[in-house]
């Protein structure tokens, strides 16, 4: 865990307490995904990540999914629905999903989605940890 902001646990702590539904959204694998949530509390069926057919438990070749720009927005609508409140991104990849949220926040964003986010006037945190650019 030495790689996770301990403000950012803290905050999705704090979620969950409140009753909000807290997922994870991201183009990497699902597997990795999965074990890096669990210690944020976030169970495994509100992870959409990037996913392929298996046949009797082996990946195959066939990919099922791999949310990234504009298909995060897109998988947040066909697996998540409803309203978005708040959203968390750090990539231009994440532009598409920042942008259909209630409260957009660029958390420790790379230049072009920091740029992006002054623009679009959407919140911008630097975790304890990090400096800002």
């Amino acid at each position: 865990m030495p790689q996770t902001f301990p403000d950012l646990r803290e905050l999705v702590f704090q979620l969950h307490q409140s009753g909000c539904s807290v997922w994870a959204i991201s183009s990497t694998n699902e597997w990795v995904v999965r074990a890096g949530v669990r210690y944020f509390d976030i169970p495994a069926g509100r992870v959409v990540a990037a996913s392929v057919a298996s046949n009797d438990g082996v990946a195959s070749g066939r990919l099922l999914r791999v949310p990234t720009d504009e298909d995060k927005a897109v998988a947040i609508r066909e697996v998540v629905g409803g309203s978005v409140d708040v959203v968390f991104g750090n990539s231009m990849h994440d532009a598409a999903m920042l942008e259909i949220a209630t409260h957009a926040f660029a958390v420790n964003p790379n230049p072009d989605l920091q740029q992006l986010a002054r623009e679009r006037g959407w919140n911008i945190y630097f975790p304890m940890g990090t400096t800002a650019r």
